[in-house]
């Protein structure tokens, strides 16, 4: 071999670990045992020894505040938990060329009731509204901003609101200036699993999902979504790339989807 990456070790377990890539180049021509790595090595690593040496700091956003988002529309009747399975199973052995199910998080659960409202003005604001609330009774806000459906969404959460359901749309209103209407209230069941690519460290989150009307749970919409989270690495990335690779997956999960739910759109 003429040269060499050099990757520092970040997740430590009796059973594995998890290293993560320090040279943007590959460096120290000549055999190993020559060493000529190991100047180049120490540097990269003292250069990123901030980020390395802390945990977790190895993470970082791109695209901050703006929401990546592919959507399939499942066949009514799926069963979402069956298909979140066998595709965690599919990811674990490789079948997706490049990715595994991310280290040592794999798969979570959400069981959420939402409270959804159409913004329709000020021009500035369209989007939609989303009070969710959470196990301490408060609720989050999410707000997404888009005239239409696209991939790239503005998107902002705000946590630990303490307004009660009553007084949702009078927030809206009131404390942040909106022109809303109000969509049936609803309940969404979902299965998140994370893919993580072995070759950029990105993390995509592949969610199913149920979504059904609390007053009509008969009312079912099952979905599946594609969405760029995070990056786990230290080196400076093209955002071009992100979008690349996520088209790549995208195309594939679709695909997938499609054999297995007989329709994805």
């Amino acid at each position: 071999m003429d040269s060499y990456h050099v990757f520092a070790q970040i997740h430590f377990h009796p059973a594995d670990a998890c290293f993560n890539r320090t040279t943007a180049m590959p460096v120290g021509d000549g055999p190993v045992e020559a060493l000529r790595w190991l100047d180049p090595a120490l540097k990269a690593h003292a250069c990123a020894a901030l980020r390395l040496n802390n945990h977790r700091r190895y993470f970082h956003t791109h695209f901050a505040g703006i929401e990546l988002e592919h959507k399939y529309n499942l066949t009514p009747g799926t069963d979402i938990w069956a298909v979140a399975m066998e595709l965690l199973k599919v990811l674990r052995h490789g079948v997706l060329d490049g990715c595994r199910p991310k280290y040592r998080d794999e798969f979570q659960t959400y069981f959420t009731e939402n409270h959804l409202f159409d913004v329709t003005g000020p021009e500035e604001e369209l989007g939609y509204a989303s009070f969710i609330r959470t196990v301490d009774g408060s609720h989050v806000l999410k707000r997404k901003w888009y005239s239409e459906d696209t991939l790239a969404r503005r998107e902002q959460l705000s946590t630990d609101l303490d307004v009660p359901p009553s007084g949702f749309e009078e927030y809206l209103r009131e404390k942040m200036g909106l022109q809303v209407q109000a969509m049936p209230p609803y309940r969404r069941v979902r299965y998140d699993i994370q893919c993580e690519s072995m070759v950029t460290g990105h993390i995509y989150g592949i969610f199913l999902d149920q979504c059904s009307l609390l007053a009509a749970p008969d009312v079912v919409l099952s979905q599946c979504e594609l969405e760029y989270r995070r990056s786990r690495s230290v080196l400076d990335h093209d955002q071009d790339e992100v979008l690349a690779e996520m088209e790549r997956i995208s195309r594939w999960l679709q695909e997938y989807l499609t054999a297995r739910c007989r329709r994805a759109t």
